[in-house]
């Protein structure tokens, strides 16, 4: 007898895919200015890139086809430290309207948004956060816990 994956690993696959095309879309956009921050040349941001690659894949493929729970918490950590480096590049756009100002007197002007910080990369966090959040409903849970694999894939 087959088993089927719950629906929330279902959900998982498709939010986490979404996440990460819009990551992919977002550095397609960014390549540029991306590359010249970093400041490590075009070849070396490719093979960065790559690793990447292999690494949302190698997760996707440990959580949502065999089911390791290392894998779960592998997820939850590299999902956090999207939330993490979000947030500091809004603060480091935010700062300067507060710079010299003080808390009732800021002058929005002086705010200086980063050019890599898009709606894109903002939709990655937020479907990276939600994906996460489907591997730790309780049909999830028990299915890692259980390991019950199967092939269904993303689109059934």
């Amino acid at each position: 007898m087959k088993l089927s994956r719950p629906k929330s690993i279902l959900w998982f696959e498709r939010f986490y895919f979404l996440s990460f095309g819009f990551e992919l879309l977002d550095e397609y956009v960014n390549w540029q200015a991306r590359v010249a921050d970093i400041d490590l040349g075009e070849s070396i941001y490719m093979l960065l890139w790559l690793v990447i690659i292999a690494i949302t894949l190698i997760i996707w493929y440990f959580i949502a086809i065999k089911a390791k729970s290392w894998a779960r918490w592998a997820q939850i950590i590299l999902a956090g430290l999207g939330v993490i480096t979000l947030l500091a590049e809004i603060g480091t756009a935010i700062i300067p309207a507060f710079e010299d100002a003080g808390l009732l007197n800021v002058v929005w002007e002086n705010m200086e948004w980063p050019e890599t910080l898009t709606v894109l990369y903002l939709a990655f966090v937020v479907f990276n956060i939600v994906a996460t959040y489907f591997l730790f409903r309780k049909d999830a849970i028990k299915w890692v816990e259980e390991k019950q694999v199967s092939i269904d894939t993303v689109f059934d």
